[in-house]
């Protein structure tokens, strides 16, 4: 079971538009970071508010807001644009029935097993999250403050550990070295989201493997939907979550409104 997470609204826009502070990526960064979710296409007096409070985190010094946006929100991406946001990273929402999942060829893998991950475990996945890490919007867009993908995988990691949400390793039999990590997140009684990373270099087999087995677990503790988002970028991963009956539920578009009080052109500045 997962913290509930907290989105206020933008004043004045009626929850259209929410956003939250992104703790792991603010000390990252040195620097406030939100996340900002819109649900609908929103309307010109939401445009409005929504400028009003950007302009109020423009004042307040260098800030960084990530947002989310469902692709068919089309009026929200042109205001969002013009107020100063920049695509970097597209996505595709996955969604599987469990009641289709066919388990006959996911039996447990007698070379591995899932197991609860330890804090000490997360170690071994600093690079290769890092590495995945690397293929998207955080790395991608150059105008951020030049970090190695490994400190924010690192950041992320901890944050998601520290908020108790279920992490799973895929430990190797008999030698018990750790070759993958899964993630949870429970979004209602019968629906879950999970993300995945390999720390070996035979990524798409560990990924197979443990994603089968998860599959497994999920279904055995009456979960009936599974839910993954995955980045355009990761073809491999795409590739996988089709292979074992995932269909596309929905596409959306990340962007960043970066501000920098000691180079203000940095806005709309490529390096």
């Amino acid at each position: 079971m997962s913290v509930p997470t907290t989105y206020l609204p933008i004043p004045g826009t009626k929850e259209t538009l929410r956003y939250q502070s992104m703790s792991w990526a603010s000390e990252v960064y040195a620097l406030p970071c939100y996340d900002l979710r819109c649900d609908a296409d929103v309307t010109a007096p939401a445009v409005h508010h929504l400028n009003a409070w950007l302009s109020e985190q423009r004042t307040a010094g260098s800030c960084l807001v990530r947002a989310t946006l469902p692709a068919s929100a089309f009026q929200a991406y042109r205001a969002l644009t013009r107020a100063g946001f920049r695509p970097v990273e597209s996505m595709i929402e996955f969604s599987l029935s469990l009641d289709r999942f066919d388990a006959s060829e996911s039996e447990p893998d007698p070379r591995g097993r899932l197991r609860l991950c330890r804090r000490t475990d997360l170690q071994s996945f600093i690079t290769p999250a890092g590495k995945a890490i690397a293929e998207t919007g955080w790395f991608l867009d150059r105008r951020l403050p030049s970090r190695k993908p490994e400190v924010l995988a690192a950041g992320w990691m901890d944050q998601f550990f520290g908020d108790l949400n279920p992490i799973y390793v895929h430990e190797l039999v008999p030698s018990a070295e750790v070759a993958g990590l899964i993630c949870y997140r429970e979004k209602s009684p019968t629906t879950i989201r999970i993300s995945l990373a390999a720390a070996r270099d035979n990524r798409d087999a560990v990924e197979m493997a443990m994603l089968r087995q998860s599959l497994l677990r999920c279904r055995a503790r009456g979960y009936r939907f599974v839910k993954t988002s995955i980045s355009t970028n990761r073809l491999n991963q795409i590739n996988l979550a089709l292979s074992l009956g995932f269909t596309l539920r929905n596409s959306a578009c990340r962007l960043h409104w970066y501000h920098a009080v000691d180079s203000p052109k940095d806005l709309h500045r490529d390096r």
